[in-house]
This record gives C-alpha cells, sequence and structure tokens, in this order.
C-alpha cells in the first residue's frame, strides 16, 4: 500500500526534526573540539544551518494546515508562535548589525566596529561624559558600571545612564555596557540594531504564553482528556568519618563564639567571621566540625596555636595519586604535606592534580600571614577600607588607631596562650565596638548577621538529603509491594509521609528564606543554590498532588535526597556572595526557577518510567503510568518552554541579544525538542514511552551538569 501525501508529509516533518536536533547536539560537541567562533561560522551562522530551520517550519506549517489543526485555536496558535519565534531569528539573522564602540571620557564617536572588524556608521554622535564604577558598600566588589553618554543627532542632544541591566535605546540601536579601560578613564559599549527581528520574536514570545495558558482549558487537548483519566530503593545513608585522637588546643566554645561575632570582609563583602570560619574548615576537612571543635574553634586554633594545629591530620586530599603518593591517607597534616614535598613525592605529578593542595595550603599561609584578617574599618576620604594587621595602613591614621589595629591580634595570642578568656572576651568586644563605631553606615544591619549565623549554624542541606533518602527509598520499596499485590498504602502511613514531605518543605523554606535575606537577592545564581531550589519544588509537588498520585510520594523524597546531596557535594566552599551585576535581575530568578520546575517535573516522569519497567508485567499498572507519565509531560514541556524564553527575554535585556548558540541554551532547546516527541507521536507509547522517559532524562543530565563539567560557556556558573 502506497503511502499518503499526508504520510509522506508527516514523516518528512518529523524527520527534519530529528535531523535538526541531532544538528544541535553535533554542534554543541564541534564548538567544544573547534571553539566558539569556528561553530558560530560555520554553523549557527551558516545559511545551511538557517535553511535547516527554514525547511523545518515550512513543512511543519503545511503538516499543520493539512490535518486541519486550525479547528483547534489553542494547538493551532501554540505551533504558529514557534514558527513566528522562527521568523523572527530569521529577520535577525539577515538585517541584525552588530559591533562594539569604544569611547574614552570626553570624546565622541558616530562610528562604530562590526564584529568582523569593519567600521559601520551610527545616524547620531555619542559622547561619554563620565564612567564610574559602584561598589558593594564597603567593599571593593564591584556592583554597577555606570557610563553618562550624551548622543547628538540633527543637533539635537539627549542624555542616556547606561549600566548593567540598563540598555540605552537610542533611534533603534541599544547601546549597553560590556567593558571599560583599566584606568577607569574610558568605556567599552556592545551595539545592537536589529528593528525587525526583536519586535516579531517578541510578538513570537507573547503568543507562545498566550497558547500555552488556553492548551490548559482546551476540552479537546490530550493533557485534559488525560486529567480525567488519571485516577489516580538500596538503603543509602552517609555515615560522618570519625578522626582518630583528641582534639588539638583551641579556646573555649564561648570565646570562639564571640570571635565569630565579629565582622569581617571576605570574599568581597562583609560578613560574620563565622562565615569565614566555615569556610575555611570546609575547605581544608570537608566538614563545618572538626572532632567535636565548632568552625570557629578550629579557626581561632589555626590563628593561635598554629604549631599544635600544622600536625593536625585534618588536610583532605580529593585527588587520587595525589593520596597514592602520600601512601593513601585521605587526611594528612600540613607538615606531612611539607614534608612530602621535600623528598620529592609530587614531582612525577601534575598542576591540575596537585591544585587542590596548593590550594588548602594557600588558605592556611594566607591565614597565617593574616591576610584573611579583614577585621579594620579604616575611615578616609575615599569611604571605609578594610585591613588586615599586616596591611600598609593610611599614613593620615590617626597614632592610637593604628597602634590598636597593629597590636590587637599580637594580644588576643597572648591572652589565648596565658588562658586568659576574660581579657580576650574583653579585648573581642572592644574589635566589634571599634567596628561599629568606625563602620557603622556601611555594616550589615544587626538583624542580617544574625540570620547569617543562623544559617551558618543550621546546617540542615546535609541530614535533610540523608533523612529524603532513606524515607524516600524505603517508601518506594513498601509503594511497590503494595502496588504489585494491587493493594492501597494504609492510612497511617501514607500520611506520616505527607507530614514528613511537610517538614521537609518548611525546612528548606526556611534555609532558602534566611539565604535570601541574607544575600538580599533570590538564592539562584549558582549550582548548590539552584539545587536546594530543585529540591524545594520536588517536596513542594508532593504535598498537592499526593491524592491523585501515590508514586509521586517516594519519588519526592527520593528527588529531594539526591538533588540535596548534589547541592552538598557542590558547596565544597560553601559562601553567600554578592551577585555578578548583570545577574540583579528577577528576570533571571523567574527564569531559573521554571526551569527547575520542569527538571523536577521530567525527573518525576524519570521515575514513573522506571517503576513501569521494573512492574512491566502488569499491563493495567503500566497503561495507568504511562497516563500520569504523559498527564505530567505536559506541564514539564511547558515549564521548559516558558523558562527558555524567559531567558531569552533577560538575555536580550542584559546583554543586547535574546539568543546566543550558548552550549546550555543549545541543549535545553535540544531537551525541549526531545520531549516534545512523545506528545506529537503515537508511536511512543506502552513500553517505548517508558523507555523514553529513562532515556531522555539524559539531555536534562546533560544540560544541567554536562554542560558545566564538559562544554563549558556563559552559563557554566550554574
Amino acid at each position: 500500500m502506497q503511502p499518503t501525501i499526508a504520510q509522506i508529509l508527516k514523516r518528512a516533518t518529523f524527520g527534519l526534526f530529528i535531523l535538526t536536533t541531532l544538528v544541535l547536539v553535533g554542534a554543541t560537541a564541534v564548538e567544544h573540539v573547534e571553539g566558539t567562533r569556528f561553530a558560530a561560522e560555520n554553523i549557527y551562522g551558516a545559511g545551511w544551518f538557517v535553511a535547516l530551520w527554514a525547511v523545518l517550519a515550512v513543512f511543519s506549517l503545511a503538516f499543520m494546515l493539512m490535518k486541519k489543526l486550525y479547528r483547534r485555536p489553542a494547538v493551532f496558535l501554540l505551533h504558529i508562535s514557534f514558527i513566528i519565534i522562527l521568523l523572527g531569528a530569521a529577520a535577525t539573522w539577515f538585517s541584525a548589525e552588530r559591533g562594539t564602540l569604544h569611547l574614552r571620557i570626553g570624546a565622541n564617536d558616530n562610528k562604530y566596529l562590526t564584529d568582523k572588524g569593519l567600521p559601520c556608521d551610527l545616524p547620531f554622535t555619542v559622547r561619554l561624559d563620565d564612567f564610574s564604577v559602584v561598589y558593594y558598600s564597603g567593599t571593593n566588589t564591584p556592583c554597577d558600571f555606570v557610563s553618562k553618554l550624551t548622543t547628538t543627532h540633527e543637533s539635537t542632544e539627549s542624555e542616556h545612564v547606561v549600566s548593567m541591566n540598563n540598555i540605552a535605546d537610542i533611534g533603534g540601536y541599544r547601546i549597553y555596557q560590556s567593558a571599560f579601560d583599566d584606568d577607569g578613564g574610558g568605556s567599552i559599549f556592545s551595539v545592537a540594531h536589529d528593528p525587525y527581528g526583536i519586535p516579531i520574536t517578541y510578538t513570537g514570545y507573547i503568543l507562545l504564553l498566550i497558547s500555552m495558558l488556553l492548551f490548559f482549558f482546551d476540552k479537546k487537548s490530550n493533557f485534559r482528556q488525560l486529567l480525567t483519566k488519571a485516577a489516580i530503593i538500596i538503603i543509602f545513608i552517609s555515615l560522618p568519618s570519625c578522626s582518630s585522637g583528641p582534639a588539638p588546643r583551641s579556646i573555649s566554645p564561648d570565646a570562639a563564639d564571640r570571635f565569630g561575632q565579629m565582622l569581617v570582609l571576605y570574599n568581597g563583602r562583609i560578613c560574620p567571621v563565622q562565615t569565614l570560619a566555615n569556610d575555611f574548615v570546609t575547605k581544608l576537612y570537608g566538614k563545618q566540625t572538626y572532632k567535636g571543635l565548632s568552625a570557629e574553634q578550629v579557626l581561632c586554633g589555626w590563628i593561635f596555636r598554629f604549631d599544635d594545629w600544622r600536625n593536625e591530620p585534618m588536610i583532605k586530599i580529593t585527588d587520587g595519586d595525589v593520596r597514592e603518593a602520600l601512601g593513601g591517607a585521605k587526611y594528612v597534616s600540613l607538615s606531612e604535606l611539607y614534608e612530602a614535598q621535600e623528598r620529592g613525592a609530587f614531582d612525577l605529578l601534575s598542576e591540575k592534580q596537585m591544585s587542590g593542595v596548593y590550594e588548602r595550603t594557600a588558605i592556611i599561609s594566607m591565614l597565617y600571614a593574616g591576610e584573611l584578617l579583614k577585621l579594620y574599618p579604616v575611615a578616609d576620604t575615599n569611604g571605609v577600607g578594610w585591613y588586615s594587621q599586616q596591611d600598609q595602613l593610611p599614613t593620615e591614621l590617626p597614632e592610637n588607631q593604628a597602634i590598636f589595629i597593629g597590636r590587637s591580634m599580637d594580644l588576643m595570642q597572648e591572652y589565648v596562650v596565658s588562658n586568659n578568656t576574660a581579657e580576650l572576651l574583653s579585648l573581642i568586644d572592644k574589635t566589634i565596638e571599634y567596628q561599629r563605631k568606625t563602620a557603622h553606615d556601611i555594616l550589615p544591619s544587626d538583624a542580617v548577621v544574625k540570620a547569617e549565623r543562623l544559617y551558618n549554624r543550621a546546617s540542615l542541606t546535609r541530614p535533610l538529603f540523608m533523612i529524603c533518602l532513606t524515607i524516600g527509598i524505603l517508601s518506594f520499596i513498601v509503594f511497590c509491594l503494595f502496588t504489585a499485590r494491587q493493594r492501597a498504602v494504609n492510612k497511617p502511613l501514607n500520611t506520616a509521609l505527607i507530614v514528613a514531605a511537610a517538614l521537609v518543605f518548611a525546612c528548606l523554606t526556611f534555609i532558602i528564606g534566611l539565604r535570601w535575606f541574607v544575600s538580599g537577592h533570590v538564592p539562584l545564581s549558582n549550582g548548590p543554590e539552584t539545587m536546594q531550589f530543585l529540591a524545594w519544588c520536588a517536596i513542594g509537588l508532593v504535598l498537592p498532588l499526593h491524592k491523585r498520585y501515590q508514586l509521586i510520594v517516594p519519588f519526592g523524597f527520593i528527588i529531594c535526597g539526591l538533588t540535596l546531596l548534589v547541592s552538598t557535594l557542590g558547596a565544597a566552599n560553601p559562601q553567600i556572595t554578592q551577585l555578578v551585576p548583570v545577574l540583579s535581575s528577577p528576570l533571571l530568578s523567574i527564569h531559573v526557577a521554571i526551569v527547575m520546575v520542569a527538571y523536577a517535573l521530567f525527573a518525576f516522569i524519570m521515575l514513573n518510567g522506571v517503576v513501569a519497567l521494573l512492574l512491566s508485567g502488569n499491563q493495567q499498572l503500566t497503561a495507568r503510568l504511562e497516563r500520569i507519565g504523559r498527564l505530567m509531560l505536559y506541564p514539564a514541556v511547558f515549564c521548559l518552554t516558558a523558562g527558555i524564553f524567559v531567558g531569552a527575554v533577560w538575555a536580550n535585556i542584559s546583554w543586547g541579544r535574546y539568543w546566543g548558540w550558548d552550549p546550555k541554551e543549545v541543549w535545553a532547546l535540544i531537551s525541549l525538542m526531545v520531549y516534545s516527541l512523545p506528545l506529537h507521536s503515537k508511536w511512543l507509547c506502552n513500553r517505548r514511552f517508558h523507555w523514553f522517559a529513562v532515556g531522555a532524562f539524559l539531555c536534562v543530565l546533560m544540560t544541567y551538569f554536562g554542560v558545566n563539567y564538559l562544554l563549558g560557556g556563559m552559563h557554566s556558573y550554574a
């Protein structure tokens, strides 16, 4: 039987769709090998690549018209919006102009250099009146870069301020801050002129949002049909390793706690010494305590009793080759490291293999030299700077103030050695009072300091991941046993699990809320933070959905536990840092949050597939699990879609372009295309759907982890 025109068109459309997906996968690999410039010129910017997307759009439109998809407005509008977005991308490719403009203060120009290095005229003249770097209060960490411009067009002048996340739109030319001269006397701007691509693309974004909302109310949609039909592990406990031998000498817990209340300029911001202590001990030892001593006691031990602590085996060796060179020891002392280095144990090892050792010994050296302890604010005409005892103080500093800064740590040392705790506490209090008196206008509020100290003491992530994984795996086994016997889980057990989920959700809400309050921004700026948020989403979804879908309970605990485990591993150097200026945008937080919800749903679908494959003998159960998986697939795909395009809007506002073919962007698009396949193909059903659900999750893992560790790019911070 000869295939019909409709069948040929369908096969051609989906064949092109799969081919495009494979091309994107290959493009990221080529970029990794040959470099970004090569990929930009020979793949993403090549005519054949644009033609591939154009042919896919034409075939898709023809197939939709042949299927008379316009009779279902929500579904038709959803697919048309993607074609409009592609039209916008094509308009950008054909007509957009991009380049750089370099101005010194007081100078003007009416030309910019294109990406190919060619001069191009501007329809106006631009003059740089002033440039300044704005710093976070009391620190040397920049929070913004601000350029003041004056443009002249036909004898008419207008003033503009360009800063991070604040682009000047002048006659259709978008000028945004890119870099600046080392001497601060000039600024480098990126120039983008895309009069057709951006409005067309934004129209597609708006239609996409509207169509996705309408889709869930469409009574004929597969989602609504599935919704009406839906009736709805190995124990892993990480035990702390115990160190043998008595704890080395330090100071009393009360004195150490008081020492941790002092403020310090650390990692570009003002924070309690307790935060520095937590980071210091975690970097050296991998945990925040050592032999029953708090992080502050360990820090004070290294400061005031260095000769004792240099012989303490608390430096963690993570590289296997370095560990072998040290006789297999997982923890060694500073003295042992120096002895091994002197006898040439590390001579055959590379700098990369030794990087962990170098980092840890460098941190100890910085602490011993006093460089880490910038405890002393000094006010001058330029504001307030923070100094350590070893720093060169301003010459105009009053003598009594200079003596206090130069002698206070030495006096603390004497009081520690002589066990004079009363005088030690008194001197710490004097230092705290000095900080308040000298820098009261720039210090974080007492509420923020208390919140940060509470956050540091809480350390809930590690016990939570152990608890969640244990509950998740045990409950998964129990639920599978009940399901295999076609029995419902008894109510007391189910209620206990829901109460446990609510408690975990409350704890994570508390942790994330504290971090948000302390940092001053939504905590979604790095890997550990986004993993915490993903755990929060996973366990949060359990609460409203458990009555309709019982297996979501163990799935929620397992995903929550695994993501918290990744967060714990990723927080080997726990910090609450100021955001890079361009990341200080609410759109970024919305973008990450929506994508994390999508990832959580994809993880549920994957685990749902695992259960279905394990219990494949029960056809009725696997069919029900398929309906549940498909039911979750729709909001998951829509959340990923929305997250990608919110990210594009943020990028356009911050960088002047809504899509840059960065590996993270490309793999997010690949994930979207892969997960959309079962929404369009009836072939991916029954066992094939469950195998697909498990295999497709590799795209999510590649997008979030693989890109960071294998491909790099602009998004490798996340």
